[in-house]
């Protein structure tokens, strides 16, 4: 995850085909600058709604740059990369996994 070519963080990224945005520590995305955009409302697995801050950030993986929104989640928030993202960065996603 990039903002600009000085500030950068690297983590390891679960991939979920499930999501459309991606999250990330938050400590992580403001270790870079990065500072919420607005909120919107998400839907975890058990189905409550809740607001959720997020930014607007560069991703790069496998050298593809693209940009996305991410999600500041809590301090041992496991990160992951939504299928937005992926799609945008050029990556085909398999519709029948998701099911």
């Amino acid at each position: 995850m990039r903002q600009s070519a000085i500030r950068s963080w690297d983590g390891r990224f679960l991939v979920d085909t499930g999501a459309f945005d991606c999250l990330a520590p938050r400590e992580a995305l403001e270790s870079i600058g990065l500072t919420p955009r607005g909120e919107r409302e998400y839907v975890p697995a058990d189905g409550s709604a809740v607001g959720l801050e997020f930014a607007i950030a560069e991703v790069e993986m496998m050298g593809e740059p693209t940009g996305a929104a991410i999600i500041f989640g809590d301090a041992d928030a496991q990160p992951f990369l939504g299928v937005t993202v992926l799609e945008s960065a050029g990556f085909k996603m398999d519709r029948e996994m998701r099911r």
